[in-house]
């Protein structure tokens, strides 16, 4: 009984959400989790941890995207365990949870998750430790650049680059066969990061079997802007492929030395190869043209 003269309290809004979690109903508990975690008030944490063991899978999900929004360190073990889930979608959302508590403790779970079954969980992961930026999850992203998913690579690719740690070259110049454009784009842009250390390697791979790996190192190097690979951009204007010489000439237009006009304009003359980008005719004459601006501008 209250004291006399005094009012009983009231529950607040959050004590009557918190008291709706142990409600029968799973929709009542459903829209509880949704409004704790808009409010975002740490006394829901431990109820919101419970809710993590809940026989349906959606209030799961709703429990560890609110315990995301909270923040609170109390959650990290019993996420890094909702990694386990058998539900894709609840381990996702765990997942993306761990990265917004962001305590140290995460990024071990985030790297096992990985190796989930799910793709979309393993390109969360991907994204959640390029988010984090721990350079322990450098060499396992490496080894998922060879993920049979395609929206992982790319996640992948782009976690590496913002990480932001020194790189091995080879992951990245194998990358530049990728099927998919986004993980050629991304993983040549890497390299042009990386710089000279990666010129030699990308020199050997102009001869390289795989048209796209070829074209994607070429590019790099006409970025890069290395002198070192005049020469063997040269030899390339004579590639099988009109896709190869046109790059090549592209290429050889942005490092601007003069070793490569004669070559260059016998490509302008005898080449009759067309590419989605237009003739390869062109981009030499053009490639010389921006050559002999440069000269004349010393």
């Amino acid at each position: 009984m209250a004291a006399e003269g005094k009012t009983p309290e009231m529950p607040s809004k959050v004590d009557e959400l918190i008291a709706a979690l142990d409600a029968p109903e799973s929709h009542v508990r459903l829209r509880a989790a949704e409004d704790l975690a808009t409010i975002g008030d740490p006394r829901a944490v431990e109820p919101l941890l419970q809710i993590l063991g809940d026989p349906e899978s959606y209030l799961r999900l709703k429990a560890a995207e609110a315990l995301g929004k909270i923040g609170d360190p109390r959650a990290v073990q019993p996420l890094i365990r909702a990694l386990g889930d058998p539900e894709s979608y609840v381990r996702t959302a765990a997942v993306e949870a761990l990265r917004k508590i962001g305590s140290q403790w995460t990024v071990e779970p985030l790297i096992a998750a990985l190796g989930d079954p799910d793709a979309a969980v393993r390109q969360e992961a991907a994204q959640e430790l390029g988010e984090i930026g721990d350079r322990r999850a450098v060499e396992p992203l490496v080894q998922m650049l060879k993920d049979e998913n395609n929206e992982v690579r790319w996640a992948t690719v782009r976690a590496l680059w913002q990480i932001k740690a020194p790189l091995a070259v080879e992951p990245f110049i194998l990358a530049l066969g990728d099927e998919d454009n986004r993980v050629r784009l991304d993983s040549a842009v890497i390299l042009v990061r990386i710089g000279q250390p990666a010129v030699e390697r990308l020199i050997e791979y102009l001869e390289d079997q795989n048209t796209r790996l070829r074209v994607g190192a070429m590019w790099a190097l006409g970025t890069i802007g290395n002198p070192q690979a005049v020469e063997p951009l040269i030899r390339a204007l004579r590639d099988k492929d009109e896709w190869g010489r046109w790059q090549a000439a592209w290429a050889l237009g942005k490092i601007g030395d003069r070793r490569a006009l004669p070559e260059l304009a016998r490509l302008a003359r005898e080449d009759r190869g067309k590419t989605l980008y237009g003739r390869v005719a062109d981009a030499a004459r053009e490639a010389a043209e921006k050559i002999r601006r440069r000269m004349s501008s010393r």
